[in-house]
């Protein structure tokens, strides 16, 4: 997706800082960009013209971003950056990074009983304003729309020589579900149980809703049951036959 990139032009006369940036959040980057360079409010203004990818990656201020409007400002004139793809890959925060040990306890008729999990973080070089965020929500998220008569995470964050941690297509939830799933797919392999009816079995249901879960989240309207056996139905179906003049196998 589109690479960030930032305009920062200043000019001496009227103190005013105009920031051009590829941004998701241009009124908290402003806030921060007052913090750093320690100008007032209304000396600083951003703006977001349409950016062309973000998924959360461009909701904070970077430390080379604010470099660029530091610049602008020493120099009194304008400064341009663009970022590439290599430093985008090398720079830019990621959303992945954790190593978790995982249970799932479960009684001998299949109903949940407890999650627990603990999950290793990593950072990065340093903490950014998300920190240990995504991997907090992995840990808040993990009973997800299940009954259990408990459950609980612990998060243990690390600094490690890689890239920062922040938000990117996601904050923590994939990680949550992955780890959950995961766990459910083996309580059935080894109870030799179906796995779509062992989560239809714990499933909340409707009429048990606003439902409140361990770590303080709340499900308050759906139908989880009804979701997953049309997806369930979807998926048994024969894939859709090739439209004539369409690339495809040839048809018997």
């Amino acid at each position: 997706m589109e690479p960030r990139g930032v305009l920062a032009e200043y000019d001496p006369g009227t103190g005013l800082l105009t920031v051009h940036a590829s941004s998701q959040s241009p009124h908290s980057m402003g806030q921060d960009l007052c913090t750093v360079l320690g100008m007032r409010a209304d000396r600083v203004r951003v703006i977001a013209p349409d950016v062309g990818g973000s998924f959360g990656s461009k909701v904070l201020l970077y430390p080379d971003e604010a470099m660029v409007c530091a610049a602008a400002v020493a120099l009194g004139a304008a400064v341009r950056w663009v970022e590439s793809r290599t430093e985008n890959l090398t720079g830019a925060y990621q959303g992945r990074g954790q190593r978790t040990t995982a249970r799932l306890a479960i009684d001998s008729e299949g109903r949940f009983l407890a999650f627990d999990a603990h999950i290793l973080a990593d950072l990065g070089a340093y903490a950014t304003q998300a920190g240990s965020g995504p991997h907090q929500v992995t840990a808040l998220t993990l009973q997800g729309p299940y009954h259990v008569d408990a459950a609980a995470a612990t998060v243990t964050g690390v600094y490690t020589t890689r890239v920062p941690t922040g938000a990117y297509r996601g904050y923590g939830m994939q990680e949550a579900a992955f780890i959950r799933e995961r766990l459910i797919d083996e309580a059935a392999r080894e109870l030799h149980a179906s796995t779509l009816e062992l989560r239809l079995r714990n499933l909340i249901r409707p009429e048990e809703l606003p439902h409140t879960t361990y770590t303080g989240l709340t499900y308050d309207s759906g139908d989880y049951g009804a979701a997953l056996r049309r997806a369930a139905t979807l998926a048994e179906r024969p894939p859709p036959r090739t439209r004539r003049g369409c690339a495809g196998p040839p048809q018997s």
